[in-house]
């Protein structure tokens, strides 16, 4: 048996998932084994904002506002000065603080919470 090579464009109605069944006819109109196969299209929406051709033109846009460069090839890129302020900054302390802080908060509000709010109740109905 040989196979000839088929291709065929598909119109897809839009986002989705897709099961596709192919099945060959012969001439003689039998029918071959069926091949499924399936096709997923997840295009949202901000893809349409630009065209197409005007990717690399927006990407030009974009560098020259924030000051950045445009590469044509990826060796261009080693030639970068990378050299800059490196600031190491470790958040676990700051983080580990507020937790605390939260912990202790939640402590006395569930000590002292009940009878803060009876009484500020209490004052609020006698003035």
């Amino acid at each position: 048996m040989h196979y000839k090579i088929y291709a065929q464009p598909i119109t897809l109605s839009g986002m989705g998932k897709y099961a596709i069944t192919l099945q060959p006819v012969e001439k003689d109109g039998t029918k071959g084994d069926a091949i499924e196969t399936a096709a997923a299209v997840a295009w949202s929406k901000e893809y349409e904002a630009f065209p197409e051709s005007s990717g690399e033109a927006n990407l030009k846009s974009l560098c020259g506002m924030t000051g950045g460069q445009v590469f044509d090839k990826p060796q261009d890129v080693a030639g970068v000065d990378m050299s800059g302020e490196r600031v190491d900054y470790d958040p676990r302390f700051l983080l580990a603080s507020i937790a605390l802080v939260a912990f202790l908060v939640e402590l006395l509000a569930r000590r002292y919470g009940r009878s803060l709010h009876s009484a500020w109740l209490r004052r609020r109905r006698n003035p």
